[in-house]
């Protein structure tokens, strides 16, 4: 049977080409056929220069401020570790602890709704119990999308570098504003910083520290929610705003009372 199976295949193709060479008509008819198909099939391929990657992940980060990497990993990483990781959908779940922040990266298992496992990993860090710790922030999560770079442009002036940043911003807002342009960034800008000076002589006098004076500032700034409260008419959230974005904001904060009621 094997010796018969290979001459029984070069038999049927010397018909076919006999064939075809009897009907000319029907070999170009064949030919032309498979020509306007391939064509067909090549224009509808979807082609990408830089083809788009699905990276497959949710990312958890919570601002712990002055807070350091082990109090970051015991109060905020290694809970919501816990509290994800048996997630249906979930395949691995790594954490980061630095200092003022923790990052908790989710790895997702292919071909799964990602904003479905999006909101039960929200549910999941919402019902963990005390969660922020006090000093700590609402967490952000984020699904993980790849962005592919279409244009660069460089803006550059001989005014300062606030002037600059400013004009910057101005352009990203009219980018943003046009129908065909979904994502802009800025780079290359600093990061606005307000410094707070303080004289060595006055911290002697009163008796505080930087450390002290560090808590207060950071005490005095920050948005915190503090629970919500539940009543017949439903329920209401209880959140204090009171980050400072301004210098002249900082300038009233309270370092310490006496208890004459006098402050400092």
């Amino acid at each position: 049977m094997s010796d018969l199976a290979p001459t029984a295949g070069a038999a049927g193709r010397r018909r076919l080409v006999a064939a075809f060479a009897r009907n000319p008509v029907a070999a170009n008819l064949a030919m032309a056929v498979m020509l306007v198909g391939g064509l067909l099939a090549a224009l509808s391929i979807n082609t990408q220069v830089f083809p788009t990657i699905d990276p497959g992940r949710l990312t958890i980060t919570v601002p712990y401020p002055g807070a350091t990497p082990g109090e970051v990993e015991e109060g905020i990483t290694r809970r919501v570790e816990e509290a994800v990781f048996g997630i249906d959908g979930v395949e691995r779940v790594l954490s980061t602890a630095a200092e003022n922040i923790g990052v908790v990266t989710v790895e997702l298992k292919d071909r799964v709704n990602k904003i479905t496992v999006r909101n039960d990993v929200e549910t999941a860090v919402d019902r963990i119990s005390d969660f922020p710790p006090l000093d700590a922030e609402e967490p952000n999560i984020l699904v993980a999308q790849t962005i592919s770079e279409v244009m660069t442009l460089v803006v550059s002036s001989a005014l300062g570098e606030r002037a600059l940043r400013e004009a910057a911003e101005a352009l990203e807002q009219e980018l943003l504003a046009l129908p065909e342009v979904s994502l802009v960034s800025l780079l290359g800008a600093r990061d606005y910083e307000i410094a707070i000076e303080v004289r060595e002589e006055a911290l002697r006098r009163h008796g505080l520290s930087m450390d002290q004076v560090a808590a207060a500032v950071g005490l005095s700034s920050l948005n915190l929610s503090s629970g919500e409260i539940r009543t017949g008419a439903g329920n209401l959230l209880l959140r204090t705003n009171a980050k400072r974005e301004r210098g002249e904001q900082f300038e009233n904060i309270v370092l310490r009372t006496t208890p004459d009621g006098g402050i400092l």
